[in-house]
């Protein structure tokens, strides 16, 4: 087995990924250290979670055009060097705006560690598989961040989240020489073919090859923007709506590790699903379960509807972003708007908090971040029931 297949790049890929998205996964407690700890606030904390993500929407503009004329291992090292530079100077600044311009060049180095590992899985034979995995280690490592970082800001303060981040991102160092030097060495243009997976594939792949007309992949890039916008948004300030509802900080590091472990469920829930019943419904169900999650939230707050909200949130996060990028891939085998995918996805992640930070400060409560939430997965709701669609008049044409 050679290329991208190998199992040995396919987990530098994982590893890159996980550790390119080390930031959102424990944005969370991030955030809430900002607002409390560190004195920032709340909006101005949402802000600071804007710059980072800002910086990963560029670093994927750049592999994204860079991915089949660079080398791998460069660009992996590059990811490297700036985040774990970024993340060693916020140690040492104070200022608000300076801080904004180092979490910045932070999330630009991490972006790139995103972008190249999700690229590089995107060129694998088994694309809902690899996807499937890499969601699993993502939200393995977010429990443990969450649980993990707590502890380290009781330590050393604000100091600890930066270290944190980079020390993940350092390690992925040892996992550069398992990545090929450049992707013209490995054959992608076979494994990103345009045939199109027959009837009975094992992989999430699995329905009918959708109408490849030019709008219906940016329909579909526009339909993740929009997810991502819900999580990015929902998932920033979810740890201040449970202290604003009285919960103890115990109790919500407990929720959010363990509700997130319903995730990993998803994520195998997701491949078997897609198996038996295509992607287009189960993706469609999926986004209205997050709807449906969300909303409950504001419609009746106690530490039982939390828990389950959050349960039902992180089970359909995962079958959701599994199912929108193996339906995208269906459209583009050559790989072309997949490889887009991660800019989409940033740009969302850096819009959602900013967004959600204007919204609380502007109407003074944060239901109407639950509410913006929801607003963007309907949204989405629409685009993928209109893909849909036109699925079945072109297969019925």
């Amino acid at each position: 087995m050679t290329g991208v297949n190998r199992p040995q790049t396919i987990i530098a890929a994982v590893a890159f990924a996980v550790a390119g998205v080390s930031f959102f996964m424990a944005m969370p407690v991030v955030v809430g250290a900002w607002s409390m700890e560190a004195g920032i606030g709340a909006e101005r904390a949402g802000y600071l979670a804007t710059a980072e993500g800002g910086g990963g929407v560029l670093a994927s503009l750049l592999v994204s055009a860079l991915i089949h004329r660079i080398n791998w291992r460069v660009m992996a090292l590059l990811g490297i060097v700036i985040a774990v530079g970024a993340n060693l100077l916020s140690t040492f600044i104070d200022a608000f705006y300076v801080l904004g311009v180092a979490r910045s060049l932070a999330g630009f180095g991490c972006g790139i560690l995103y972008a190249l590992g999700l690229g590089i899985l995107a060129g694998t034979r088994n694309t809902g598989r690899n996807f499937s995995i890499l969601l699993f280690v993502q939200v393995s490592y977010g429990m443990f961040a969450i649980n993990l970082l707590p502890y380290l800001i009781d330590a050393i303060g604000i100091a600890g989240i930066y270290f944190a981040i980079a020390t993940a991102t350092l390690g992925c160092t040892a996992l550069i020489p398992w990545v090929p030097r450049a992707a013209d060495a490995l054959g992608l243009s076979q494994s990103l073919s345009t045939d199109v997976p027959q009837a009975g594939s094992t992989d999430a792949d699995s329905d009918p090859a959708l109408p490849n007309a030019s709008i219906l992949p940016w329909l579909c890039l526009l339909a993740v923007f929009l997810f991502s916008l819900t999580t990015s948004s929902f998932w920033a300030y979810i740890e201040l709506v449970g202290r604003n509802g009285g919960l103890a900080a115990s109790f919500l590091t407990a929720s959010l590790t363990y509700t997130q472990m319903v995730s990993l469920l998803g994520c195998v829930a997701a491949g078997w699903f897609s198996i038996r019943y295509g992607l287009a419904r189960p993706l469609l169900l999926s986004l209205a379960g997050s709807v449906l999650a969300t909303l409950s939230l504001v419609i009746e707050f106690s530490p039982a509807s939390f828990v389950l909200a959050l349960s039902a949130f992180f089970f359909f996060w995962n079958t959701a972003d599994i199912y929108q990028l193996s339906t995208l891939g269906l459209m583009d085998k050559a790989g072309q708007y997949v490889a887009l995918a991660p800019a989409f996805q940033m740009t969302a992640s850096a819009l959602g908090p900013g967004l959600a930070g204007w919204l609380l400060a502007t109407s003074g409560s944060l239901s109407t971040a639950l509410v913006l939430a929801s607003a963007c997965t309907c949204g989405a709701i629409l685009i993928h029931f209109y893909i849909t669609l036109r699925q079945r008049v072109t297969a019925t044409g």
